[in-house]
């Protein structure tokens, strides 16, 4: 009797199996899940690495005119006409305003030293020579905001910088600074104010 009870159960065991896996296979299948996608870095977490390698570069434009007019250098010095484009730095114009990661980044360590690109929109780079052939040589970075320009200063070098809301100038020259004081007072004419850059 034992024998055919087990048998039953068995057979119940089977059928409930059977019936429970149609069921499931009748069932309508629910769209498959797709993979969560991971966030997006922000700005702020990745120094600027996100903005500048999605091409977010650009979103504040330097509207400043940074050409020098002649009548405002003194003898002998001029904007450089014709630039040489050079292979570390492909300056095609004058004044030169670019978006390229690369050349900002350039801008950033040979005018400010190591400089975090965080909400940087671009770079800019003015040239002016002498009778003698020696450069002075403007370097500009455009910030999003003035507050992010400001709280950029204490990571510069020490140095002098020329601040106009969000856009900062730094300068060198090679001979005599004559020309340099000239473009500094110019650009101190149209609103820009003496800023010192570096360590607090």
């Amino acid at each position: 009797m034992g024998k055919y009870i087990k048998i039953g159960l068995g057979i119940a065991v089977f059928a409930g199996a059977a019936f429970y896996g149609i069921k499931v296979a009748m069932a309508p299948r629910a769209a498959p899940v797709q993979a969560q996608q991971p966030a997006e870095t922000s700005v702020q977490d990745s120094m600027g690495v996100a903005a500048l390698a999605k091409g977010a570069l650009g979103t504040v434009k330097i509207s400043e005119d940074l050409s020098v007019p002649d009548s405002k250098l003194p003898d002998g010095c001029r904007m450089v006409k014709k630039m040489d484009p050079s292979s570390f730095f492909p300056a095609t114009s004058n004044p030169f305003i670019t978006e390229k990661p690369e050349l900002v980044d350039f801008v950033a360590t040979a005018g400010f030293g190591t400089v975090p690109l965080i909400d940087v929109s671009e770079g800019a780079a003015v040239l002016f020579s002498d009778q003698a052939g020696e450069k002075t040589g403007v370097w500009g970075l455009q910030f999003r905001s003035a507050a992010t320009a400001a709280n950029m200063l204490p990571l510069m070098r020490s140095i002098v910088v020329l601040k106009k809301d969000a856009l900062l100038l730094t300068f060198y020259h090679d001979g005599s600074d004559a020309c340099e004081v000239a473009v500094r007072r110019y650009y101190t004419g149209k609103g820009f104010e003496s800023q010192v850059g570096g360590p607090r």
